[in-house]
């Protein structure tokens, strides 16, 4: 993924070593490595349309982007083991960790790749208000673009990810028995899901996966367009 080999062989310990890692998790499973793929093609066809337009977006993006990676930081070094949690604590400890990592960490990164994928589409975004607008907006907007889906709706529920997002921030879930039961949508009656805590730990995973494709592709991007960003 770095077009640069000398570049590589310098910075392969000292700045590429967690790229290297996490690239190294995505291509554990095909469908993981699948959001890896098609996020550097999103970005490379979008430089290739319009290099401009694409150079500015990941620049407008970069303030909040880098925001997002320091609360993902905080967010790892302040965790804590789950292990001997009941049912209720463990749903509503990793929904708090789900709703953070979605609303501050992964969002910005999607609105990027958004704005990437309406260059492709033909029909440029301004990054600013792509920024401000809301997420739910956002992934709908994105959705009708059909271009990434399983970015999108992690895992195999059907349910985007805005919606995991306000599952967890509303609190929208019960414990009923050993499996935790979430309502969602604007739909009356709502929709709902039930899931076991292990479905639910899998969902985080799906969730850091997603991520991963993002910042990875990102930040090599970035190494491989460095001149011109600079610019």
């Amino acid at each position: 993924y770095v077009r640069d080999k000398e570049l590589l062989w310098r910075c392969a310990v000292s700045g590429l070593a967690n790229e290297a890692l996490c690239i190294a998790n995505l291509n554990l499973r095909p469908e993981w490595r699948d959001l890896l793929v098609k996020s550097f093609e999103i970005r490379n066809t979008a430089i290739s349309k319009a290099p401009t337009q694409a150079y500015q977006v990941i620049c407008d993006f970069e303030k909040s982007i880098r925001e997002a990676q320091r609360k993902y930081s905080m967010q790892i070094l302040f965790e804590q083991s789950k292990e001997g949690l009941k049912t209720d604590e463990y749903a509503f400890e990793m929904f708090r960790l789900i709703g953070s990592l979605i609303e501050s960490t992964i969002q910005p990164f999607l609105k990027e790749i958004y704005c990437l994928a309406e260059i492709n589409a033909g029909q440029p975004k301004n990054a600013q208000s792509v920024i401000d607008a809301d997420f739910g907006q956002i992934i709908e907007q994105f959705n009708r673009l059909n271009c990434f889906p399983a970015l999108l709706t992690p895992g195999s529920w059907g349910i985007r990810i805005n919606q995991w997002r306000n599952i967890a921030q509303h609190h929208s879930f019960s414990v009923i028995g050993e499996n935790i039961e979430a309502t969602y949508g604007k739909s009356s009656p709502k929709k709902s899901i039930s899931i076991t805590r292990n479905k639910l730990f899998s969902l985080s995973k799906e969730l850091i996966r997603g991520l991963g494709a993002l910042k990875s592709s990102r930040e090599l991007t970035i190494l491989n367009n460095i001149d011109q960003l600079r610019d």
